[in-house]
Parts: C-alpha cells; structure tokens; sequence
C-alpha cells in the first residue's frame, strides 16, 4: 500500500493538468503544483481562501450550482469557468470531478488558448457575415451540386425568396426556365475547371424573381477549395437601371439626330424664301409697286413667324421631355378651349372652319398651359388636314376607368395604316413631298399627355377622316 500511495503522490505531483481535492466547505484541501504553475499563487494562497474568490464574477453564479450537484452525488463533466490567476488576468479552465463523501476530487485543464481560438473565429464569422451582408450586389455560395450553400441579403432581396426557400435549393429556381437546363452543364463544366471570371461573355444573362419577372444581370465567377469539398460563388448585379440608361441613352442620340435633320429641313425653306425676299427688296426694294411692296412684306412676315413657331415647338417638346414633376389640378376645359379658339381664330377664318363643341365638359386633372398646347396641335392639324371646308366635332366622355376621353374628329382624307403607326414619332413626317407634318405636333401631344398620366391615339381610314384623341384622370382618380 505504501509503494501505491507513494505512485499516487508521485502522479498528483507530477500531472501537467491541475488536480485538487476540495471539501464542501468551499477549501481546497489539496492542489497540485500544476495549480500553482498556472495561476500564479502558492499552495498556501490556494488553501487559504474559498475558491469561489478566485472565480470569474460573471461565473460564480453557474460555478455555485455546479457545487450544489456535487454535494448532492452528481459528477461533473466539462464544465467551464475562468479563475483569476495572481497577475490579475483569467484562465478559462475545464472541469471533471467527483464527488466522494464530504470531498470531491477534481481534475482542471487550461484551455484558454482554446477559448480565445474559438472568439477569434466566432468573431472572424461576424465580420465576414457582416461583410456578406453589407455587400451591394448579390452573392451566392453553391455546391458542386448546384445547392445554395450561402447567400447574402442583397441576394435574396434581389431575387424576393425568404431564408428557407434559398437554402439548399437549387441554384437553378435563379434563372429563367429556358435557361435551366443548359446552365446545369454549363455549372458542372466550371467546377471541372473553376477560375475566377465573368459568367456568360458575349451573351445577355436574366434572373427571376420569383414571382416571374425577369431582370437582366452580370454574374461574375469564383470558387473556394475547402475540407468539405470546391465552392462557387457567384456575384450578382442587377443592371436593370443600366440597361433602362442605355436605351434612353442610344433613344436620345436618336431624337437628336432626328431633331437634326428636321430642325435643317423645317427651317432650309423659310430660311430660303425669307433670303430671296431680303435680296428682292434689298436690290429692287423702289422699283416695286406699293401693292408688291406690301405683298413681299407680309410673305416675309409669315415665313419669320413660321420659324418662330418651328422653334417654339421643339422648345416645348425639349421642356416636356425634361421635367419630371408637374403640379396638376382640376382643369375648366370650357375655359381652355376658349383660349385655343382664341389663338386660331385667324386660321378658323382662313380656312371657313365649321367646329361643334360639347355642351359639358367633364373636369379632368392636368397643367392647363400643356393641354393647352395639345387642344392647338390636334384643333390646327384638324384645320390644315381637315375637308374644304374643315368639319370638325370636339367631345368628350367619361371612361369606365376613371379616366376622360377627348377627342378631335375630321373630315379629311384619313390615314392608312403605315402612316397610323408613324404618328406620335417626334421629327418624321408621314409625306415630306406633301408637307403633312403631324409628326413634330403629335409627338408633342403624346409627351405631354404621358407626362399627365393619359395616353392618346387615333382612330382613321383611308377618304374617312381622323379621330384624335386623348385621356387625362377625371379630378375622383386618386
């Protein structure tokens, strides 16, 4: 017996873990000298005092139930607490003990080095989650499988799917239908070859959402290699807005153009004719009658207020289309038209108009100066288009959606078909050898009435006249 204690007392000794024998007092009775090593304090330290006073504050609370075990027979298993050690800094230590009688017998391990291992990376995995998804486009994690492994929020924003619906679903609910099939080959030939690169070069790529709307993307390529196997990753952007940019963009270039071409063509004639008058007048000015005197002047006139007007025109078509808020209100059309017949009541004369006007008007809501402008386009291509003598009927109704119709109705020889689906278009003309110049007017209309929340159309055949017309909300549309 005695060769065995002395074993024993040998193993306690010299035992890198810390071993104690402790009473339910709340003393250690014995500690070894790995006790001292790693806290720092003497044998004697250790003994004189509870060992509760050497415990976390943040832990005495779990450490004293895990007594109130033992006294009462029950062993305890990895339990972890921090002691403090003499330099004033903790240890975290794991706990086995045993009770036996009114003393347990204890064995502890440092595993602070652990511990801090385990914040670190507890703290790694916040930052990167953080970083995941903090991030402005859209990132996805996927198995060789095709299986969502990770996405972040931007990513399940984009494409409307909650948590549980993304994860470990396959990566293919992402794309449209009849792009499913090919990108699984195309998946398995990256993860036979992953690098980091743009997905799909050369070709247009699309998302769904989920509930079916399609938005065109970038996707741009990487992989990871881990324990668990090769990872993508894939980084979504959606380019909706870009694509949207890029055709007002190539749509601008073209009206610019056209604006080009019309502003040379509208304003070569008057511009001829107004220098062929200068030079008349200029060479031949007194050898004139009064009579040719007066005649060129007043041609002059016309030709100098026809370019005004030319120039008017396109100003408000480039004001139209450049303002994006407008303050509406309910319009007294009886008001506005009278003021449109007001500013054509020469042409009216002119051409010996015959015009029937509505008896009520229905209260719509707008910008008064605009639909202005669109009653004196449709009223004056009604005129100039019109029959000899132009008829014309003005009305208007209400819609069963809420929204008014207003019309224009003439006697004219109408349109075809091709000329219909050219109208609306700013600078083109549907007959240039003829001068029919609805388009720059209309396309003004269709601006303005856009611009108000209305649409417009036309209704016409061949030798049957025209409808024009347009829609604005009634004043009870929210």
């Amino acid at each position: 017996m005695d060769e065995i204690q002395i074993d024993l007392t040998r193993f306690f000794e010299l035992s890198i873990d810390m071993m104690c024998v402790a009473g339910v007092d709340g003393y250690f009775k014995h500690v070894n000298p790995a006790f001292e090593k790693t806290l720092g304090y003497s044998q004697a330290e250790l003994l004189s005092k509870p060992f509760i006073d050497f415990v976390h504050s943040d832990d005495v609370a779990a450490t004293l139930a895990e007594l109130e075990n033992l006294t009462a027979g029950i062993s305890t298993n990895y339990f972890e607490n921090r002691y403090r050690c003499r330099d004033g800094s903790y240890k975290w230590l794991e706990w086995t003990a045993y009770p036996v009688d009114d003393v347990f017998y204890a064995v502890a391990r440092d595993i602070t080095q652990q511990q801090q291992f385990q914040i670190a990376l507890e703290e790694s995995g916040k930052l990167f989650r953080t970083l995941l998804d903090t991030a402005s486009v859209g990132i996805f994690i996927v198995d060789e499988r095709g299986l969502i492994s990770l996405f972040n929020v931007k990513a399940r924003e984009m494409f409307g799917y909650d948590r549980l619906e993304l994860i470990k679903a396959s990566i293919e609910i992402l794309l449209p239908d009849r792009s499913r099939h090919m990108h699984s080959k195309h998946r398995a030939d990256y993860f036979a070859n992953p690098s980091t690169r743009p997905m799909g070069q050369g070709f247009e790529l699309y998302g769904r959402h989920k509930n079916g709307h399609e938005f065109p993307v970038e996707i741009g390529l990487s992989s990871v290699e881990t324990s668990s196997g090769t990872f993508g990753i894939a980084f979504v952007i959606d380019i909706s807005a870009r694509k949207q940019f890029e055709l007002e963009r190539e749509k601008l270039i073209e009206d610019l153009e056209a604006f080009a071409h019309t502003v040379a063509h509208d304003l070569k004639s008057p511009l001829a004719v107004t220098v062929g008058l200068v030079d008349l007048l200029n060479s031949g000015y007194f050898d004139l009658s009064p009579d040719e005197q007066s005649e060129n002047l007043v041609a002059l006139d016309i030709t100098a207020r026809k370019m005004i007007s030319i120039v008017d025109a396109l100003l408000l078509l480039a004001r139209v289309q450049t303002i994006d808020d407008i303050e509406r209100e309910p319009l007294d059309m009886h008001l506005i038209m009278h003021e449109v017949l007001a500013r054509l009541d020469q042409m009216i004369q002119e051409y010996e108009v015959e015009i029937t006007l509505p008896v009520n008007w229905p209260t719509c809501v707008g910008y008064a100066l605009w639909v202005e402008e669109v009653w004196i386009n449709l009223l004056s291509n009604a005129i100039k288009y019109g029959g000899r003598p132009p008829i014309i009927q003005i009305n208007a109704a209400m819609q069963d959606d809420g929204m008014i119709r207003y019309w224009v109705d003439d006697n004219g020889q109408g349109l075809t078909l091709k000329e219909q689906k050219r109208l609306f278009t700013p600078f083109t003309r549907l007959n240039q050898s003829q001068e029919r110049g609805h388009g720059l007017g209309l396309s003004i209309v269709k601006r303005i009435v856009t611009k108000l929340g209305g649409q417009v159309g036309v209704k016409s055949k061949p030798n049957s006249g025209s409808l024009f017309y347009f829609t604005l909300p009634s004043e009870n549309v929210d």
